[in-house]
């Protein structure tokens, strides 16, 4: 049987749009929870007002979704975000992609890309009032002399004025990291520090129902029992209820079930301490 025909026979079973529990999620499908849209606001906050935000928070505690739930609520007029994925990249190098998200064409050299993207940010704060927003994802895998060298990206008038705000995203470590004798003058420029933690039971039941209504299905398939299974041995993290979920799906249409009981989870393979 191809794929093709098993992804018809799961839609066709519980009348799906389309497959749910996927990353194919829209800027306006995003799980909004009190977590997500307290972090997306103090990052606009940070946009508006700060030159450097933290965010972190174990894999899939849903800093991607605030992320994206910020980058969605930015005024265009007023901002360009710069969206920069994890890599071990020298300042030179950051420079270049900076340059690059701002549709301006980095020169060879990292020292030149320096300083041409200084009069870059510059002129955009004078002539169009843009103040670029970049997010460095995964920071803390930047090497030590890069981190040590990023508080140079937002110094302009003598360090009067903010003119660009530097978001960097990571994992629960990088904070111990900033906050580290080597890093103290970055660290204590950061005002605005969010740590994310994984959903709560009651979260964790209105983002199964919130998956399952985006893909057109109202009603609950999966017990309470069910979902209280899933949040303990997912921990409540997302990356991980979507893979526990979507293999209880698709058992449930090969056994030709319409409701996900406790009892299916064992067949699912390991859903417990982060071995899904």
């Amino acid at each position: 049987m191809n794929d093709t025909t098993i992804e018809s026979r799961i839609r066709d079973h519980f009348g799906l749009s389309r497959l749910p529990f996927s990353k194919n999620t829209g800027p306006t499908q995003i799980f909004r929870s009190r977590q997500i849209e307290e972090v997306s606001a103090r990052l606009s906050l940070a946009a508006q007002n700060e030159d450097i935000a933290l965010l972190t928070g174990p894999v899939g505690s849903g800093k991607s979704s605030a992320l994206r739930l910020f980058a969605q609520s930015l005024d265009s007029t007023r901002f360009r975000l710069v969206y920069i994925p994890a890599y071990p990249y020298k300042i030179g190098e950051i420079a270049k992609l900076i340059l690059s998200g701002l549709q301006v064409q980095p020169p060879a050299h990292g020292s030149k890309a320096l300083r041409l993207l200084d009069q870059t940010v510059i002129e955009l704060s004078r002539d169009k009032g843009i103040k670029p927003v970049i997010v460095i994802d995964e920071a803390q895998e930047l090497p030590l002399l890069t981190l040590q060298t990023l508080k140079n990206l937002v110094n302009f008038d003598m360090d009067s004025a903010s003119r660009l705000t530097l978001i960097l995203c990571g994992q629960k470590e990088l904070a111990p990291i900033l906050d580290s004798v080597a890093l103290e003058s970055l660290y204590r420029r950061i005002k605005i520090i969010c740590e994310m933690s994984a959903l709560s039971l009651e979260d964790t039941s209105k983002y199964i129902r919130h998956q399952m209504k985006l893909c057109g299905v109202e009603k609950a398939i999966f017990t309470d029992e069910c979902v209280a299974q899933i949040f303990s041995m997912s921990q409540g993290l997302m990356s991980q209820i979507n893979v526990a979920c979507f293999r209880l799906i698709v058992l449930a249409v090969s056994e030709g079930k319409d409701i996900i009981e406790p009892s299916m989870i064992e067949r699912v393979g390991s859903i417990r301490q982060n071995k899904i």
